[in-house]
């Protein structure tokens, strides 16, 4: 079988040969922008669910601070429920975190 495959080689022109090697390159070149591109999207994935959260918990924080000076009575249930916001922020930044590895290393 090594024969047959070996006179097929021969077979092959000049021009053939430089064809299959440059749609080799061709493929090669595209599993490479792919790679490129899964990283930049880890990359974009990761950024925006940390900005988000990160914008989303000074927001909630300060609306507290608004909350505790002008009701300073209300302070324990104002509190319990930032710690309770900044929980679910958190959890979003998470997710975005997660979502980001399977980018990376299942897509």
């Amino acid at each position: 079988m090594s024969g047959a495959f070996s006179g097929r080689q021969e077979k092959l022109g000049n021009g053939e040969e430089k064809e299959r090697r440059g749609k080799r390159m061709e493929m090669l070149a595209l599993l490479q922008s792919v790679e490129g591109a899964k990283l930049i999207g880890t990359g974009i994935a990761a950024g925006a669910g940390v900005i988000g959260a990160g914008a989303g918990m000074g927001y909630l924080i300060g609306q507290t601070i608004a909350s505790i000076h002008r009701q300073p009575e209300a302070f324990e249930q104002t509190r319990g429920l930032m710690f309770l916001g900044i929980g679910l922020v958190e959890a979003f930044a998470l997710y975005a975190l997660v979502f980001a590895l399977l980018i990376a290393f299942v897509l």
